[in-house]
């Protein structure tokens, strides 16, 4: 299993364009599918991914299609927003990921506007991204939240 992952992370620049790398206690890789297990680390162009389970699903050789991710799952966003839940499923496509967790967890995200922090839980989200116009930059430009859902707005002194 370690030279399998040594060749998955000699190789990730070529599978995802530079932009991705993978750290993991166990990984395997089939041409279709990267099974990951055992402190997951992820690092995309849009943000930081962990957890202690996953799956990225290929589009093709060098294209990653779909992120699904499983056992506490934290998502550092390179706006500096940060999304934690149970279950993440990341559509690499169109930028959409679907945030998930059961009774008595919920989906995290917390992000700062200019008043001050804002955190938003909830048993489920969707979250959509968008690229900036002109620029290598991703900014969240939709969340919607489902079941149970409560916002904190924390205004700075």
């Amino acid at each position: 299993m370690r030279i399998l992952l040594l060749f998955v992370l000699a190789y990730a620049p070529l599978l995802f364009g530079g932009r991705t790398s993978i750290e993991a206690e166990n990984v395997d890789y089939d041409g279709k599918q990267i099974r990951m297990a055992g402190a997951i680390k992820v690092a995309h162009e849009f943000g930081d991914l962990a957890c202690q389970k996953g799956v990225i699903l290929m589009k093709g050789r060098m294209n990653p299609q779909r992120i699904l991710l499983y056992g506490d799952v934290v998502a550092v966003l390179k706006d500096g927003s940060i999304l934690t839940a149970e279950e993440a499923d990341i559509n690499c496509e169109t930028l959409e990921g679907v945030f998930t967790a059961t009774s008595p967890h919920k989906v995290e995200y917390t992000t700062r506007v200019e008043e001050g922090p804002v955190k938003t839980m909830s048993r489920s989200m969707r979250v959509i991204m968008k690229k900036m116009a002109g620029k290598s930059e991703y900014v969240v430009s939709d969340v919607q939240a489902a079941g149970s859902v409560n916002i904190e707005y924390q205004q700075e002194e």
